[in-house]
């Protein structure tokens, strides 16, 4: 599957721990590895990896505020 940067949409990710908002992954992508890749999201600010939350978003567009 080829796609082209205006096709790829962000998944935002947020840490419960330091509030911090990074795309974890972005679509579309083959399912089975967006999962393993959202799965696996640690926080780049603080390293959490137990306490990320799907941050507040609607197809691509983060829907909060962003923190630290």
């Amino acid at each position: 599957m080829s796609s082209t940067p205006e096709l790829n949409k962000a998944f935002w990710a947020k840490c419960g721990e330091c509030q911090h908002i990074w795309p974890a992954a972005y679509y579309p992508y083959d399912l089975a590895k967006f999962a393993r890749v959202v799965a696996r999201s640690v926080c780049p600010k603080c390293g959490e990896d137990k306490r990320v939350f799907i941050a507040k978003q609607n197809d691509g567009v983060l829907l909060e505020p962003e923190h630290g």
